[in-house]
């Protein structure tokens, strides 16, 4: 299954995953709140995440593109362009070069690019980064990444340009099982002429692909030797109810941290309590509680565990308009039994939903004061552009409505003609209907699933089925994708 990695630009916009605990470090990340039901997929992190940070695809769902985002710096109540970033896109519309101009005085100025290349499957090959230097763009660092049959990334290296060649610095190796599940990630220096290891991470999954353990060793110059460990429970419906941090003593594992979630009637997440382990006694350290109107987030506070009982500390409020937009973020501190102001995110957006502004400001004594400004532009794909991008590469849509009552659509799309199944499982994993199983030609497609299951569609049994959480897989030969919805009445 083609793994298709974002651009980590300050703009993009994020989904909002019922897993992520929003604090106060990740408060100025643009953000989109959609709640996305899909199962629960544990991200692959790499020990060097940083490394690959090209964008793909950047095509909205509304067919726009982004094309230019200006940042400006906040002076008092005043805004100061600081930086611009043009992004070019190639036929397939994947980012192919990335310009970044500095403002000086009153005009922008070249100061970095970035160029990328792609192989056949769209995946990124290779990634120049360049300065401009009085009068023309000079190499300063080079990304290589490999990939196998299955489109998986198994190898980058990071490379500096140093006396008109290209250095190498580090590398890391991705190994995958037969599920395409990433299994192990090895780090290595280049150290006169060889590489040499840094770090190891490897991942254990159980029969539902969730990932159950991590652990990374550090290289001692002759053998692993073990550093941290993290362990991981799911509840029936794969909602990530423990994770566990330990770390190696020299015989064994010692509890360090854990993090204990629950999640409310909708299947949203609802408390997550995180305990320190002491002297052998885990105790309370924090808790995030979270509150929804209906499926939308509307606020995360936060709790200090104070000796015998729970302390308010913070909270992040959520404001939407009539359309699910955020509108508003802020962050406050709870100080002598009152909210204190500290920290707010405003967004705007066009009449076709894309974010075009999103502003940060800090309460200082008595008003706001500017902190971050992005303004963002894009460009409509045609009619016969937003055709040729459907057909690019496999995709299952989330169902809509979500939650449900009585039937919710879904659609997919593939880009090659092959048999095509699509099926519906409850939680513990038996066939409620079969949807498609049947040779299909490239393109995309919509069915209507019927909470009433009878005749009008294929099935393995009838009757109407009950409240609760359900999944459909969509197979297309080695492409498998499943996804989470919730019928209720």
């Amino acid at each position: 299954m083609k793994i298709i990695l974002i651009l980590s630009l300050a703009f993009s916009v994020f989904i909002f995953s019922q897993n992520q605990i929003l604090d106060y470090n990740n408060y100025f990340n643009p953000i989109s709140f959609k709640i996305d039901q899909s199962t629960r997929v544990v991200r692959n992190e790499t020990l060097n995440s940083n490394n690959r940070t090209i964008t793909n695809k950047r095509i909205l769902e509304n067919g726009y593109v982004l094309i230019e985002q200006i940042h400006l710096w906040g002076s008092s109540n005043t805004w100061l362009n600081y930086e611009k970033t043009d992004l070019i896109y190639n036929s397939d519309y994947q980012v192919v070069e990335k310009n970044i101009f500095n403002w000086d005085d009153s005009i922008w100025i070249k100061g970095k690019k970035e160029l990328y290349n792609f192989d056949v499957n769209g995946n990124d090959t290779t990634i120049l980064k360049q300065y401009w230097v009085i009068d023309k763009w000079i190499n300063s660092e080079k990304i290589i990444n490999a990939f196998d049959s299955h489109n998986n990334l198994i190898q980058t290296i990071n490379q500096n340009f140093l006396d008109s060649l290209f250095i190498n610095i580090d590398k890391t190796d991705f190994v995958y099982d037969s599920q395409n599940n990433l299994i192990e990630e090895v780090y290595q220096f280049w150290i006169d002429g060889s590489w040499e290891n840094r770090i190891r991470r490897t991942k254990a999954y159980n029969i539902n692909n969730l990932v159950i353990e991590v652990i990374d060793e550090e290289w001692n110059g002759t053998e692993w030797v073990n550093d941290n460990q993290r362990l991981f429970e799911y509840d029936e419906t794969y909602n990530k109810i423990l994770e566990m941090l330990n770390y190696w003593s020299g015989t064994e594992w010692d509890n360090h941290i854990r993090w204990i979630s629950n999640y409310n009637s909708n299947n949203l997440i609802s408390e997550v309590i995180l305990d320190d382990y002491f002297e052998n006694v885990w105790l309370h350290s924090e808790k995030d509680i979270f509150t929804y109107d209906s499926l939308i987030l509307i606020e995360d506070k936060k709790l200090r565990w104070e000796t015998y009982d729970w302390g308010t500390s913070s909270r992040i409020n959520y404001f939407y308009n009539s359309n699910g937009n955020c509108i508003e973020r802020s962050f406050q501190f709870y100080r002598n039994s009152d909210w204190e102001d500290w920290t707010r995110s405003n967004f705007e957006y066009d009449v076709f939903g894309n974010l075009i502004v999103e502003s940060s400001y800090t309460w200082v004594f008595t008003e706001w004061v500017n902190n971050h400004r992005y303004i963002n532009s894009y460009t409509q794909l045609t009619s016969a552009e937003s055709a040729q991008t459907e057909n690019m590469h496999f995709f299952l849509q989330q169902n809509y409505p979500n939650p449900f009552n009585p039937n919710t659509k879904i659609s997919w799309q593939s880009p090659v003609g092959s048999w095509q199944t699509l099926k519906v499982y409850d939680i513990l994993g038996n066939e409620v209907a079969t949807l498609v199983d049947e040779y299909r030609n490239a393109g995309s497609y919509e069915v209507d699933f019927q909470s009433s299951v009878g005749s009008h569609q294929p099935a393995y049994r009838t009757g109407t089925l009950a409240n609760g959480v359900y999944f459909y897989q969509l197979r297309v030969g080695d492409f498998v994708e499943t996804k989470k919805m919730i019928l209720l009445k």
